[in-house]
């Protein structure tokens, strides 16, 4: 196995580690956040690949937006 991509995380996991919610998780996954899925349903992330956008400034931890969105 690839160590490079050793550590994988859940939504929970995930939004612990970034200091916001599982919605916010849900809301903005697949426009901001870096993943893959397991089958149709589950979604998961690459730690390194998280803390690689964190670097490169697209993703800051506890500091996201957390504005509802209109409805």
């Amino acid at each position: 196995m690839n160590n490079q991509h050793s550590e994988i995380m859940s939504v929970k996991q995930l939004a612990k580690y970034l200091g916001v919610s599982t919605v916010w998780i849900y809301l903005h996954y697949r426009e901001k956040i870096p993943h893959f899925r397991l089958g149709r349903k589950l979604i998961r992330f690459y730690k390194t690949k998280i803390d690689e956008a964190i670097d490169r400034g697209e993703l800051t931890r506890g500091s996201f937006d957390r504005t509802p969105n209109a409805r």
